[in-house]
């Protein structure tokens, strides 16, 4: 095997979360201890350049330890309360849009997410009558990109007028004297 390619391989069993022992490394590949010392080397240099994580390494066993995997760990766990809480997905979206959040976590952290929020989703109740809320929302967002004007029908939130009404309206274009999202952030 050519060494790009074993290299390659090496860096998606560590950024799979998987631990790699040396020993397995020179058996399966056939390399010496000197190559397989460089093809880490080069493992490491990459990582740090690209703020992907530290290469760390014990007792013969190597570890990708990801720079900010508790920060989205925590980030996926925010996010899946604030959609449990709002109860405004169905269940086939909650269940879809949960399984997109633990995606892009390692596997223990996808254990623990779907762990810490088994009863929150055990105990899950959508609105009264759920409509189908990720595809309306991606239609809205391209008639706002549109600045299409948009129809919609809604109940009064007065006590005394709560029938449906209709309005029809077009998105408002940004402020210019408002700061943007970009400055926001």
């Amino acid at each position: 095997m050519q060494s790009n390619s074993r290299i390659a391989e090496l860096l998606v069993q560590l950024m799979s979360g998987q631990h790699v022992e040396v020993t397995k490394v020179l058996e399966k590949y056939g390399i010496s201890k000197r190559t397989y010392q460089r093809d880490f080397a080069f493992i490491r240099d990459a990582l740090l350049e690209n703020n992907a994580g530290e290469l760390c390494e014990h007792a013969g066993c190597y570890w990708l330890k990801q720079t900010d995997v508790q920060a989205n760990y925590q980030k996926a766990l925010i996010m899946s309360h604030v959609l449990l809480g709002s109860r405004a997905l169905t269940v086939d979206e909650l269940k879809a849009t949960l399984d997109y959040l633990a995606q892009g976590l390692p596997a223990k952290d996808q254990s623990e997410l779907r762990r810490s929020l088994r009863a929150a989703k055990g105990s899950y109740v959508p609105l009264s009558q759920p409509q189908p809320l990720l595809k309306r929302l991606s239609q809205m967002t391209q008639l706002i990109a549109g600045n299409q004007r948009v129809t919609f029908t809604y109940d009064g939130s007065a006590e005394d007028d709560r029938k449906p009404q209709t309005a029809n309206r077009k998105p408002q274009t940004a402020n210019p004297s408002c700061p943007t999202s970009g400055d926001i952030f």
